[in-house]
């Protein structure tokens, strides 16, 4: 590992302990996320990642990591981007192929962090935002390009694996009512929404 990226991690260590747990923990990911060059500007989002949390604590909020990322190594690193496949095109082999396929999908929908202060809730996403994209996919548009480093939502996301075959995700933002949605898991060109339940705002 270089200097600026051992400097970098000593930062988190101090600053956010257990994000640097997350974010350094012996996993393939983690390994590459530390000793890529710094050009590739992975350690520097991580960085930034773990700043951004720190300040959220020093200003009175409080910030969770869900247990899934504890109980699997490297899934913290995966991006919130729902898993498609792109069957027998050359080039085109997951990076991600060690990861089983119910995992992936249930990383893909989870928040990094769950945010919380004067008794409201926010997400921290990192590399896409899946909500924003299946509400696209709901209202039948199929357009969505937006993958920030990171991203803050209001509300709160669960994630729930059901079955082999589907994972359910459920969230709610305020002034909104809940939606609730069912995923096929597998390989796909596109997210499969199996079901979809929610009132009209």
């Amino acid at each position: 590992m270089a200097e600026s990226q051992e400097r970098m991690l000593s930062i988190l260590r101090e600053r956010v302990p257990d994000y640097a747990l997350l974010v350094n923990d012996g996993s393939p990911e983690s390994v590459k996320s530390w000793t890529d060059p710094l050009s590739t500007g992975k350690a520097l989002e991580l960085l930034a990642g773990g700043l951004l949390l720190a300040a959220w604590r020093e200003a009175g909020g409080r910030a969770a990591f869900p247990k899934f990322f504890r109980e699997n190594p490297g899934a913290f690193l995966l991006r919130n981007e729902i898993p498609t496949s792109f069957v027998g095109r050359p080039g085109h082999a997951s990076p991600h192929d060690r990861w089983p396929t119910g995992l992936r999908f249930h990383a893909s929908l989870l928040p990094r962090a769950i945010l919380s202060k004067n008794e409201s809730s926010w997400c921290l996403f990192r590399e896409g935002v899946p909500t924003h994209l299946l509400e696209y996919y709901m209202h039948r548009r199929r357009t969505y390009a937006l993958r920030p480093d990171w991203a803050f939502t209001p509300g709160t996301v669960s994630v729930e694996t059901v079955g082999a075959s589907s994972v359910s995700v459920t969230w709610t933002q305020p002034g909104r009512t809940q939606r609730r949605c069912i995923l096929a898991v597998g390989d796909y060109s596109e997210p499969v929404i199996r079901e979809f339940d929610y009132e009209k705002d």
